[in-house]
Formats: structure tokens, sequence, C-alpha cells
């Protein structure tokens, strides 16, 4: 791809881009445009690839706030969702992951885990080797004991099978050692895929790992109904036992769906005992959350948003109308308090003829956000297919997802004629279909969020092709009730003709907003034949965050969660987090104001406190809670059947 814009006509670009807006965009909603559903790519062999790679190694140009992690020429880091492949140590060094490729083979034998190192100061040198023996994917990262570290990946060659650890035991230095390899229950088709890996425990001892079973399309069968399944194994021993194994948590099963595609969830990074992974797809799935408070002995589902076609097939379904779904990128976070936050890519399809072909909605794009005190996604006229719709008929905004609420991430208005358009209305899609999209969610200490994403760039473009993508980002400061304005963490003018795609930001926040993506020159992937095979930098970018003081001082003294389950049959829970140690109680009334129920807790640690409630003896309808810690009080609603 030549880059054909004039210098003349890139500096006037770049100082509108320095200068970027945040004006809600208008939407040409009659645009539509066809596309082929693709499934999850997992092992292309050694006939695969088309074309042979660039050869040529050439250094990334970086800006003043990134630094060079690794360099690939294998260029599909997901099929969907990305997850824990940056991780922030307690001590202020990371860990980066990435699928590596670089040999000059159309093979790309040397294809595995790459990994670098930053020790408070710098990283290390970029990988030239992978860290496995064998050829695998899709890598994973975690702490694991008391400093060390633990990576997760597929196999990749037809003659081994399952997910394989390496662990060691000093987190950036030594040798690593493989201590397991999972395989999937099936023993026909043993192979298991795409993984996503997370520890817990006070010194990441415990882990936990979801994957799936070997599909059909990539010669693998049907398990329990479903092909492919989304299994669950935990570990306490380092790997050496497994309980459970491999197994479908309920919700998940052939009664809900009849698959759960490979790259369609992602792990939040645990909580104490609270874990919580996300599903989300278009076609196939709902966008749902699966939680534990536990540590994974049971587990509860959340639906975030109903799919009307959970057992989608293209040859037999046909959608009704319009449908706005996620693009089937997501990512999912939990905070101090417990409470789970997620985000997910939009889009608006239709599936109006048999085949694999269906109708997209390039316009309709955005960045929805969701946490536990929103409750499920749904349409004041009863139509799922509404239920995330983005714009009514004339391109506006629809009340349905509210701006800086739940829909966070849109296109920028960059140009200042209230429109958000591409170079020749063509956006090329990623396996997904929105223009915003690959969101990446975090959470800190202290009510910080940090969503990135890569979304298209209305300046970003080559005479007669593409718009290029930029790397987004939002912050909020207080758990998602307001939002900073959109910052493109790419602006500077090194990136001016690169696509950014890829974020993963860190699995916590300290003083800086810890970024992991990956740019190259060319829009597309080398593994669909978009363009040839050639270097993509995987890059590191920190940004500044509020000072650790500021943080503190903007807490408040007493924060209340929104009651679950709610409604409540029995009992449910409230957790409270309290800035300072205290004295701890609760009250319910009723709708008269009649206290009916009373809790009172005594003297309480600074810090997340749960209280339980007991509403087995109340009547249904609708009630108040009242934390009172000190002086401070907070009340919500809840609603008891």
């Amino acid at each position: 791809m030549k880059r054909l814009i004039l210098l003349s006509l890139v500096l006037p670009l770049a100082v509108i881009v320095f200068a970027q807006g945040t004006t809600t965009s208008k939407h040409k909603a009659s645009v539509v445009k066809k596309a082929v559903y693709k499934p999850a790519i997992h092992d292309l062999g050694s006939t695969a690839f088309a074309q042979e790679p660039n050869s040529t190694v050439v250094n990334p140009n970086t800006s003043k706030d990134e630094a060079p992690v690794g360099i690939t020429n294998y260029d599909l880091q997901t099929n969907a969702c990305l997850s824990n492949r940056l991780t922030l140590f307690s001590d202020g060094t990371l860990a980066a992951v990435f699928t590596f490729g670089l040999q000059e083979t159309v093979a790309m034998t040397d294809r595995g885990t790459g990994y670098n190192y930053f020790d408070g100061t710098s990283w290390g040198p970029a990988p030239t080797v992978r860290i496995e023996v064998d050829r695998t994917g899709w890598p994973n990262h975690a702490a694991f004991g008391e400093n060390g570290e633990i990576i997760a990946a597929h196999f990749s060659e037809a003659d081994t099978a399952g997910i394989i650890f390496h662990k060691r035991d000093n987190k950036g230095t030594g040798d690593w050692e493989q201590i397991i390899i999972l395989p999937s229950p099936d023993p026909q088709y043993p192979d298991a895929l795409w993984p996503r890996v997370v520890t817990s425990g006070p010194d990441h001892g415990v882990i936990h790992a979801i994957y799936t079973t070997y599909p059909v399309a990539n010669g693998g069968g049907v398990w329990q109904g479903m092909d492919p399944a989304l299994l669950y194994s935990r570990s306490s021993d380092g790997g050496t036992s497994w309980d459970p194994q491999s197994i479908i948590l309920d919700g998940m099963t052939a009664d809900e769906y009849s698959e759960i595609g490979g790259d369609s969830y992602a792990f939040a990074e645990p909580v104490g005992e609270t874990l919580a992974f996300v599903v989300c797809d278009t076609w196939m799935t709902d966008w749902f959350v699966m939680k534990s408070e536990d540590n994974g002995d049971s587990w509860d589902k959340i639906l975030i948003w109903e799919n009307p076609y959970p057992f989608f097939e293209w040859e037999v379904t046909l959608t009704t109308d319009t449908l706005f779904a996620p693009d089937g990128s997501a990512d999912v976070a939990i905070d101090q308090n417990g409470m789970v936050h997620s985000v997910a890519g939009l889009c608006g399809v239709a599936h109006t003829e048999v085949g694999t072909s269906y109708s997209y909605w390039p316009y309709a794009e955005g960045i929805a956000y969701w946490n536990e005190d929103m409750g499920t996604f749904e349409h004041e006229n009863g139509n799922p297919h509404d239920a995330l719709r983005m714009w009514e008929n004339g391109g506006e905004w629809s009340a349905n997802l509210v701006e800086d609420v739940s829909l966070v991430g849109w296109g920028q208005d960059l140009d200042g004629d209230d429109q958000f358009v591409y170079n020749n209305d063509e956006l090329y899609t990623y396996r997904t279909i929105g223009a915003n999209t690959m969101p990446s969610i975090t959470v800190g200490p202290y009510n910080q969020i940090v969503v990135a994403w890569a979304g298209v760039n209305e300046l970003r473009f080559v005479t007669d092709s593409y718009n290029y993508r930029s790397i987004w980002m939002r912050e909020s400061h207080d758990n998602g009730a307001t939002w900073s304005p959109h910052f493109d963490a790419t602006a500077d003018l090194v990136h001016l003709f690169d696509e950014c795609i890829y974020p993963v930001v860190g699995s916590n926040i300290d003083g800086n907003i810890h970024l992991m993506y990956s740019f190259d020159g060319d829009i597309g992937l080398a593994l669909d034949n978009d363009h040839a095979y050639h270097n993509n930098f995987i890059t590191y970018h920190s940004e500044l965050y509020t000072s650790i003081e500021e943080m503190q001082a903007a807490v408040p003294a007493l924060e209340i969660s929104q009651n679950y389950p709610n409604p409540a049959n029995g009992s449910t829970e409230v957790a409270v987090n309290l800035k300072q140690a205290g004295n701890l109680s609760l009250e319910v009334t009723n709708m008269a104001g009649q206290v009916v129920y009373t809790v009172n807790k005594g003297y309480a640690h600074a810090g997340l406190n749960k209280i339980s409630v007991n509403v087995s003896d109340l009547t249904p309808g609708v009630y108040f809670y009242t934390v009172n810690a000190g002086k401070e009080t907070a009340t919500r609603k809840m609603m008891v059947e």
C-alpha cells in the first residue's frame, strides 16, 4: 500500500488530529454492505500461507510515551476478544506476551509465544524466538507463585494437542519450565483451543482456565451437543491436578446455545475469590458474564444482552429485521468492590437469505459499557433486535443507549463537519463488524476505569483506500458515573500512516495506564491475503493517570453496591466499601417509609465488607436499603419477588 498523501496535506491534518473534539457523529443509516462470515482460525498448517513473508526488518517509529515490545510477521493476534496479555505486578514491573512468528517460510514454523519484561526502568530487547519447543499460539499470561509467572497457549501441530503451560519462579528471568498439557475431554479429538487463563489467591497459586473443544471446522467433533463447547478447569497445585477439569458450566450448555466459538470470551483479573469471564458473539450467543465469588466452586450467569438467535444456523436461520448486536469483541473487569464491568463493540447486521453471507451497516458502530448495577439491556418496545440500537432513522443517536453512560465510544468528528465519514465509504472489518471495535477494559483501586479500543480515524487514510484505525481511550474516575473525553493514544505524527489495532490495557492501574497494541503500515491481515507479509510491531504505551493521592482524596467515605441478586428471593447481598473503619449497619424500608428489616454489623474494617439481607419474610415489591457507616449514609432501591 503506497502512501500517496503529499506533505503539504499531512501537516494540516496533523493539527486537526491533535485538536480533536468529541462531537457526536451522525451516521449514514442507509449505507449497507455485504460480508461473509469467517469461522475462528486455529491452525493454518504448512499450506495455509499464500504469500512469502517480507524479509525486511525495520525499526518501528514510536512516540515519547511508547517503547517497542516485539516484532512479528504473524499478524492475527485474536479472532475477536483479547485479554490477559499485559500483566502489571505489584512492584510496578510488567510482562507482555503476544503470538510471535518471524521465520521466512510459508509454514511460519517458529510461531509461538513472544515474551518481554519491563523491569521498572526499561523493556528488554524484542524476542527473536518463542518460549515453547513446539509451535503454539494464542498466549495468556498471569502472575504465579510468590514472584513467578505462568503462560498458557494452545498447540498448533497435528501430533500434539491441548493447552500447554509454562512457568518460572522468578518473573523476567530464568528458564521456562513446561508443567502441564491440558487436553479437551474428548479422547477422539483431544485438542483444546483458544485459552484464557488467570490466577487467584494470596500467592497467585490457583490456576483458572477457559478454552474450547476442537470444532468440526478444524477437524474436530461435537461435544455434549455443542460445536465447540467452552470448558472450565481449575488447579490448586500448580497444574499437577485439576478439579474441576474440562466441565461445561451451567448456563453455557447445549440447552442454551449450539456453540460458543473461539475467542468469543475474555477472563477478568480476579479480585480476592471473585472471578468473572464474559462471553459475547453476534450470531451464536448472548452477551453474558459468568461470575464466581468462591474461587470457582460455584458460578452465576448474569445476562447483559439476550440474543434472539441462540441456536443460529447459517443455512436455516433468517433475521426478521436489523439486529443491533455485539460485534464479537468484548472484555471484562472486576473492581475492588467485586462488581463486574464489561465492554463490547457494537454492530448492525441482518441475515435475510440462507448462506454464510450477511448484510451489515458500517455506520452502526460504538463501544457499549455495562456494569452489574445496570441490569440487562432491553428496549421499551420489547424487541431484542433493538436493545443495543445505536441510531434511529435519520442517523440520530437512540435514547436506548445513553451517551457517556451505556455508550462510551463512537466515531469522532475530527474535521468539524458534524459527521463521522470514511474516506470512500469502505470499512475493513477484522473478523468483526464495528468501525470501533476490539475494546479492552481495566479498573483500579480508587474507582478508576479505563477503556481502550481500535477505532477508525476519519482523517487518516491513503488515497482511494481505507481509513486507518487509531487506539482510542476514555477514563472514568468515579466507577463509570462520568467519562473523560475521547483520547487518541496514537495521535503522535509517527503513527499518521499506521494501522493501530489489538489494544490490551494492563491488568491494573497504578500511577499510569498501561497499554499494549500492534501497528503496521498496511490495513488488513497478511493472513487473509490482504497484503504481503511484513513486520507488525507490538508496542507499549504509558499514559499518566491521576496521582494516587488525588485518587484517594476523591474516594467517598462510603460506597455501596446494588444488592445481588436483584430482584431478591430468600436472601441477597450488599457490598460496602468503607474508606475508614467504623460501625456499620443496614436497614430496609418499604414504600411507606416503615423499617421492615435491620442488620447491625458492629465495628467494620476499612475496605470491602459484605452484608447479607434476609428478605424471605418480605412481601414482593419495591424496597429501599440504607447503609449507615458512622456519619455517612447511602441508599439504594431493591426488588423482592
